[in-house]
C-alpha cells in the first residue's frame, strides 16, 4: 500500500464520495437496460427478475454509503450500506444457482436435437 499511497500524496480511497457517485450512475443505466429488456423478451428462466433486484440492491448500497460520507458518520447508514451489498450478492448468487440448474435441466433436450 505504501508504494500505490506515497507519503504526502492523498490517500487513493480518500475520493469514494466521486466513487460512489459514478457507480450510482452506472448501476442506475444497468436497472434501466435491464428493465427494458426484461419487458421485451419472454424469459425461460423464470427468476431472471432477480437480476434488476440485486443490482438495486447494490444501487442502495451505494446510495447508503453516499449518506453515511455526506452525514460525517453514523452507523446506520454504513450498516445499511453492508447489509444492501451483501443482499445483492446473495441475490446474484441465487440467480447463478437458478441459471445453472435451469441449464443442466435443459442439456439432455439439447443434446437429444442434435
Amino acid at each position: 500500500m505504501f508504494l500505490a499511497n506515497p507519503i504526502g500524496l492523498d490517500s487513493v480511497y480518500s475520493n469514494n464520495e466521486i466513487f460512489a457517485a459514478i457507480n450510482l450512475a452506472l448501476l442506475s443505466y444497468i436497472i434501466l437496460f435491464l428493465v427494458r429488456k426484461l419487458q421485451l423478451i419472454k424469459l425461460r428462466v423464470t427468476d431472471m427478475i432477480v437480476a434488476p433486484i440485486a443490482f438495486l440492491a447494490l444501487w442502495l448500497g451505494q446510495f447508503s454509503f453516499l449518506v453515511f460520507a455526506f452525514a460525517e458518520g453514523g452507523t446506520i447508514p454504513l450498516v445499511g450500506s453492508q447489509i444492501a451489498r451483501v443482499v445483492g450478492l446473495a441475490l446474484f448468487i441465487h440467480l447463478y444457482y437458478q441459471v445453472s440448474k435451469e441449464t443442466l435441466n435443459n442439456a439432455p433436450e439439447q443434446t437429444k436435437q442434435s
